[in-house]
């Protein structure tokens, strides 16, 4: 391959500028820069929500970077890294993201999660996307829009501009280093709060999680969620309801013959705290 071929696979123009070759002619690489985050950033605001699939993340990037590249969408065929890391080999790169994906179906992409558990599980598939970088330019940008989406679509609302600049690059090398606990952590602290409960609906939301029987347990985990934010963090009782997050995680992995029993336990479990709930927030017990 010439040197020219190989700046065009690249991307780049074939005058060793270091330019990504662009729609809008540009050779200058600030001057690129900049209007290609003024025009993502309209994009981004009118964008539709994309399937989480290979087909719809690639149609993600498209939307996004159409009007600056050519290639917007594609998978990249070169190989390439970062500061000595070397990204997936662009051959496999059609199975490596039909697999992630599939993988995030497989978890329900996340839906029925309390906004920590949805930033650990996010945090896991953000890492296996960056090390992946499928497309030669703007993997930051759509998996920031992507990661936004799919916290929509689990009931979460993402602040992505508090993901962005120096912490998110650094906790995405993080990630890539199988670190992910920082990146986590930025995606937790990006989840806008829900509304906040005064103590008496809290506990009577969280009182009728435990009807008996009853088996919706995103009811109850929204229920518990509530209960959570009305605690704030700095208390013993917090603790005990954390603890019911693990109830949960037994809820989810439960077979259909043993999820009975496991909801009665939960219930159980549940209905031991209501009194010392109603106690510390100075609020009558609730009637079950």
């Amino acid at each position: 391959m010439s040197d020219t071929d190989e700046d065009y696979a690249f991307g780049l123009y074939p005058d060793g500028s270091e330019v990504l070759r662009n729609k809008l002619g540009l050779r200058d690489a600030a001057a690129l820069q900049a209007v290609e985050y003024q025009v993502t950033a309209n994009r981004e605001r009118d964008a539709p929500v994309f399937p989480p699939t290979r087909e719809g993340y690639q149609a993600l990037h498209r939307h996004l970077f159409q009007e600056v590249f050519d290639w917007a969408g594609e998978l990249r065929t070169v190989n390439f890294g970062k500061g000595g890391s070397r990204f997936a080999t662009a051959r496999y790169l059609d199975t490596t993201l039909d697999t992630l994906f599939a993988d995030m179906a497989s978890r329900d992409c996340l839906r029925g999660r309390t906004g920590e558990r949805f930033a650990d599980g996010a945090a896991h598939h953000v890492s296996e996307l960056n090390v992946a970088h499928p497309f030669r330019e703007g993997n930051g940008r759509a998996m920031r829009l992507h990661l936004s989406q799919l916290a929509g679509q689990a009931g979460h609302t993402l602040d992505i501009t508090r993901m962005d600049g120096p912490a998110w690059i650094e906790a995405s090398i993080r990630g890539f280093e199988g670190d992910e606990r920082p990146l986590a952590n930025l995606i937790a602290g990006a989840i806008k709060p829900d509304r906040w409960m005064r103590p008496d609906d809290a506990l009577a939301e969280l009182a009728a999680a435990v009807e008996p029987g009853k088996l919706d347990i995103r009811a109850k985990t929204r229920a518990i969620a509530g209960m959570l934010r009305t605690l704030g963090s700095t208390d013993v009782v917090r603790e005990d309801v954390k603890g019911l997050h693990r109830d949960m995680d037994r809820l989810v992995a439960s077979t259909d013959l043993a999820r009975p029993l496991v909801v009665s336990q939960f219930e159980r479990r549940l209905t031991t705290l209501l009194g010392p709930l109603a106690t510390y927030l100075g609020c009558p017990e609730p009637d079950i």
